[in-house]
């Protein structure tokens, strides 16, 4: 079987800031109109001077940021599987085809199996990175645990784990 072309797929956590944004945003303002009413004022005459309103908006976009930034990319080339995933994994990791003893497509239920989704770690299961849905590749190494990242099966992906089970499968480099 020939080579297939590089392949890669990117996932985001969208589904996580939509979720939290009006748990976040609603707090936020439930904490303003307390602290106006505190001071006996309206939320449109509050002191922005105040520390703790502003402390509180800050915050709140910082961490609104932070979950809209959650990316897992991962891609197959010639030099072996290559992912990140920020904000927890900044550089490329590359796992080289010698050190990867089988890839598989896997189902999962991430509550389950790792605890929840982002970065996870399970004695039983391996490392996960996960973003949502309940589909993975599992990249089983030669030596250590094994590595769960989130997928979505299409042909691309099919060939790919074909070729490689195919051609370097029980590896013991």
């Amino acid at each position: 079987m020939k080579e297939p072309s590089i392949y890669g797929q990117t996932h985001r956590m969208n589904w996580i800031f939509w979720i939290t944004l009006p748990i976040i945003a609603g707090s936020t303002l439930l904490g303003l109109f307390f602290e106006a009413r505190e001071q006996h004022t309206t939320l449109l005459e509050l002191s922005w001077s105040d520390s703790e309103s502003l402390t509180g908006i800050i915050m709140t976009v910082l961490v609104l940021f932070l979950l809209k930034g959650i990316k897992l990319k991962w891609e197959f080339n010639s030099s072996g599987f290559e992912y990140h995933f920020i904000p927890f994994i900044w550089r490329n990791k590359i796992i080289p085809f010698s050190e990867i003893q089988h890839i598989s497509f896997e189902k999962i239920h991430a509550l389950k199996d790792f605890g929840g989704w982002g970065y996870r770690v399970s004695r039983k299961k391996g490392k996960a990175y996960t973003t949502g849905g309940n589909t993975v590749i599992r990249i089983q190494l030669t030596q250590g645990t094994p590595v769960h990242l989130t997928a979505t099966s299409d042909k691309q992906l099919d060939d790919w784990i074909t070729y490689f089970n195919e051609k370097y499968a029980g590896n013991s480099n």
